[in-house]
């Protein structure tokens, strides 16, 4: 028997289409597999038996031909009204713009705008630049040429101190290596957590104050609807989608104008998905780039859809059956 507990999480989708040719001729020669994923495009790929579990107890179980509607309905304990989002046609003003952009010496450019209420995703295969692009806008890379404007004023952020600082907030890839500190460090709680940037905003004479750190933590909760046992609760006895929630919470805590999300959906369940989703879409008066490996998960929160590779940014084109492939030119 083999096991396999979310192996696409990381991969591109040319190499999780490696991985289910294996995985199938494996299966013919008698192995016995057993796939664990929240992602229903690998079910739908491999899946010859399927078994719902949820909050630790088997819910159900589907054979071939298996309505995947009915089982994600199953998955996340009530009706999914779309897979995939309405498109908005966003009338705000341009929050960021960028012109010939290159994210190292010799590559591609990049060009881009984002307006306000607008969410723009970027996919595309791994090592492309999807997160490069996101840390240069935040201060942490720097730009080797080009040209990028945030609200018609030129960005060229030193640090991420300075980006925060004029509305720029950005979520990282991996939440426990660029969100969370040691859970038993002073940061480790549910509060807390959110508070941690904010700290010289929220209070500054220095003295902290348990109030204002709870009540932004009681209106995420509630807002997000985060299982958690209170503002106090530890983040490491929490799920990976409870936990993605406190890290969008401790963003959107503070005003933002752009808000840079590096994989909001990695390692998270289809119920915690479409309550990020939708709470992404929910602010109005904020742009939001997003960057996304899986374009299915892309099509669930976003505007418009970019491809990016070594060729550049490219627009992504979808249909009601999912993502085709990129369309032709660099529309932005």
């Amino acid at each position: 028997m083999l096991i396999l507990d979310e192996p696409t999480a990381s991969l591109s989708t040319a190499e999780s289409e490696r991985l289910f040719a294996i995985l199938e001729a494996l299966a013919q020669r008698g192995l016995a597999i057993l796939y664990i994923s929240h992602r229903m495009q690998d079910l739908k790929r491999l899946a010859r038996r399927l078994i719902v579990l949820r909050g630790g107890r088997v819910v159900a179980s589907y054979v071939r031909p298996i309505d995947f509607s009915v089982a994600l309905e199953a998955m996340i304990g009530r009706p999914i009204a779309g897979a995939h989002v309405a498109r908005r046609e966003a009338d705000g003003p341009i929050a960021l713009s960028v012109a010939s952009l290159r994210l190292r010496p010799g590559g591609p450019p990049i060009d881009l705008t984002v307006r306000t209420g607008e969410v723009v995703a970027i996919t595309g295969p791994l090592g492309a630049g999807k997160s490069r692009l996101l840390l240069t806008l935040f201060g942490v890379n720097p730009i080797f040429e080009g040209d990028v404007q945030l609200h018609g004023r030129p960005w060229r952020p030193r640090h991420p101190a300075e980006a925060i600082a004029a509305g720029v907030h950005m979520a990282g890839e991996d939440r426990r290596r660029t969100s969370f500190t040691p859970a038993d460090w002073p940061g480790g709680s549910v509060s807390a957590a959110i508070a941690l940037p904010h700290l010289k905003r929220w209070f500054p004479n220095g003295f902290l104050r348990a109030g204002i750190e709870r009540a932004h933590a009681l209106s995420a909760i509630r807002r997000l609807d985060i299982r958690a046992n209170g503002p106090d609760a530890r983040l490491d006895t929490l799920s990976g989608g409870n936990q993605q929630k406190v890290v969008l919470a401790r963003w959107q805590a503070a005003k933002a104008t752009l808000m840079l999300l590096d994989e909001p959906f990695q390692g998270v369940d289809v119920g915690a998905r479409a309550d990020i989703a939708a709470a992404v879409r929910a602010e109005r008066d904020v742009a939001t780039l997003i960057a996304a490996s899986d374009p299915e998960e892309a099509l669930e929160v976003a505007d418009r859809i970019f491809f990016l590779d070594d060729r550049g940014l490219r627009p992504f084109a979808a249909s009601a059956s999912g993502v085709e492939a990129p369309t032709a030119g660099a529309s932005t």
